[in-house]
């Protein structure tokens, strides 16, 4: 028989919202008398490590279109679109349906 693999990142995910007033050593008893095996250390870090990327976001560089002018601006913004949209084809067919919305 299999035996089969438990996350146990996210079993600590679970665990600590589920019981937000527990300590990482209870927590740590919680799920070891569940069968998943952690140390209080490493809910301790997985607890941190949740709280940190909440507060930091989405990291990268941010161009201030602002600040630059003319083509080389109107370019760039394009670029970003493209790529927050999924890709070329994507803006493409974002574009198409903005022409039909603009003429009804």
């Amino acid at each position: 028989m299999a035996r089969t693999k438990v996350n146990k990142s996210q079993a600590i995910r679970e665990a600590l919202a589920a019981h937000k007033d527990k300590s990482p050593q209870e927590i740590a008893n919680i799920l070891t008398a569940k069968g998943v095996k952690v140390s209080a250390t490493f809910v301790s870090t997985i607890k941190s490590k949740s709280k940190s990327k909440k507060a930091k976001g989405k990291r990268g560089r941010r161009p201030n279109i602002e600040i630059s002018k003319g083509v080389y601006a109107d370019v760039e913004t394009t670029i970003i679109f493209a790529e927050r949209v999924g890709g070329l084809t994507k803006a493409k067919q974002l574009i198409a349906l903005l022409e039909k919305v603009r003429d009804i």
